[in-house]
Formats: structure tokens, sequence, C-alpha cells
């Protein structure tokens, strides 16, 4: 395992193990450090360092479309599709939080974090299916 040394105010510190940097460096950093930027501010997803929320009612059966779907992202999930966003009262909603189950509590949409309706819930069911997402069950 290899060590990185740094010098602050003519002391020698012992840092952390190199892996772990990764871990603590904030997330804005290492995106261009691997140069996998451009996914920031498509999602309502605020930055680093925020609060999450979590839909204390989400719909399951999304979560686990979602999750099961193994896609990075819900941009990249979207990506190459024609789609729209779902309404509820006539407002976009939050898509990561019906499909992940949390959000931030900075997200430009946290008026959005509420219980969607059913309706609602099938027309993200149906934004799944037209991403490409298999229904639920099927394997």
């Amino acid at each position: 395992m290899r060590y990185h040394k740094s010098v602050s105010s003519g002391i020698l510190n012992m840092a952390l193990p190199a892996s772990w940097y990764a871990l603590l460096d904030p997330p804005s950093s290492r995106e261009s450090q691997s140069g996998s930027g451009g996914e920031s501010g498509r999602e309502p997803r605020a930055q680093s360092g925020s609060v999450a929320t979590f839909n204390a009612n989400p719909d399951r059966t999304l979560l686990r479309r979602y999750r099961d779907s193994g896609h990075t992202s819900i941009s990249r999930m979207m990506e190459g599709h024609e789609v729209t966003v779902p309404k509820h009262n006539n407002k976009p909603v939050c898509l990561v939080w019906a499909l992940k189950g949390e959000c931030s509590a900075t997200c430009k949409r946290k008026n959005q974090h509420v219980r969607y309706s059913q309706a609602t819930n099938e027309a993200i069911s149906q934004l799944l299916s037209d991403c490409g997402v298999a229904p639920a069950g099927s394997s």
C-alpha cells in the first residue's frame, strides 16, 4: 500500500493511503479528473455535500425496475429515447425522487418531493418502458 506524505507548516504529516483519496475527494473534482463530466446539472439532484431526503411513500415497483435496469444514472437511461418527464400538479416530477427513493434537500424540484398519484406513477412506469427498462418481474 502506497502512502502520500505531505508537508504542512513545516511539519511532516502522514496522509491517508492513496486509494482513500477517491473516497474523500469531492465528486466534482473526481469528475474533472476522470473526464466523465457532463452529468452534472442534467438531473435535479444537487451536488455533493447536500442533505438527502428520503421518499417515505415510493412506488416499490418503480424503485425495483430502475434498480434492476443496471443504468448508472437516470440521464443515461433516457439518452437516445424520445421521452417527456411526467408531470404531477402540472409540474415535472423529480425522477430521482421517484426512481431512487431519495434526493437532495436542495433539488430544483424539491417541491415535487411528494407522494405521486397512481396516474403519475403509471406515467413514470411508461417512461421506464419507453427507455427500454424491462417490466417488473421479468428477467
